[in-house]
């Protein structure tokens, strides 16, 4: 049984990475690998997954916040070869920029002394309100976001989020196209934040490395 080895994802069999990083092969794919000390927390495993990414050498991630051993792994590379061999060509020189929206001034919240019609019409009043920014923020986005190969939107209370791939070799084109949008868009009340070049969490999720899925 092999253990004190996290997975960061899979590769191509033959390539070789950065230590601490290291590559076991399973025929014609690799599994990246660090000892479990150096990837103890979310913000530890990303960070050598960038340091990866970084590299210009592809690879599909798992998501940092779940760890996985190397035993798992290496049964999802056996399981789910075909897929993940195809995956590693359908994002080889892609990567993920993360375009947030967010409310300057947060949605009120109804007094708890009001009942009633009272409350159900200052509720509508609010949510109205709500939709309104969620609305907003997601036409500045749209705006933003384009052209893009794929996306996948998140909204939340006071934030939508959007996740777009992209290929890397645009990122300055569509970093510029972004920034320009922002300026010239009358955006009282919202704030625009992108961060990124990321791995593209958000569009592989089923090799997220949930252990549902290993097992």
């Amino acid at each position: 049984m092999t253990s004190g080895r996290t997975v960061l994802g899979w590769t191509q069999g033959h390539i070789a990475y950065p230590a601490p990083v290291v590559v076991r092969e399973v025929g014609p794919l690799g599994i990246l690998l660090v000892p479990d000390h150096l990837a103890a927390t979310p913000r530890t495993r990303l960070q050598l997954q960038m340091q990866c990414f970084e590299n210009e050498i592809g690879f599909i991630p798992t998501a940092p916040s779940l760890p996985l051993s190397e035993d798992d792994g290496l049964r999802f590379a056996r399981a789910r070869r075909a897929e993940l061999l195809d995956a590693l060509v359908q994002f080889d020189g892609l990567g993920q920029l993360t375009l947030s929206m967010t409310w300057k001034f947060p949605t009120k919240r109804l007094p708890k002394r009001i009942c009633g019609r009272e409350r159900l019409r200052k509720r509508q009043a609010l949510h109205s309100v709500s939709d309104q920014q969620h609305r907003t923020a997601l036409a500045i986005i749209d705006g933003c976001a384009n052209p893009v190969i794929d996306s996948r939107t998140r909204q939340q209370n006071q934030r939508v989020e959007r996740d777009i791939l992209i290929s890397k070799r645009c990122l300055d084109g569509i970093l510029n196209g972004i920034r320009k949008h922002a300026d010239e868009y009358d955006a009282d009340g919202l704030n625009l934040t992108v961060t990124g070049l990321w791995p593209p969490f958000s569009f592989v999720q089923s090799f997220s490395g949930n252990k549902e899925a290993v097992l």
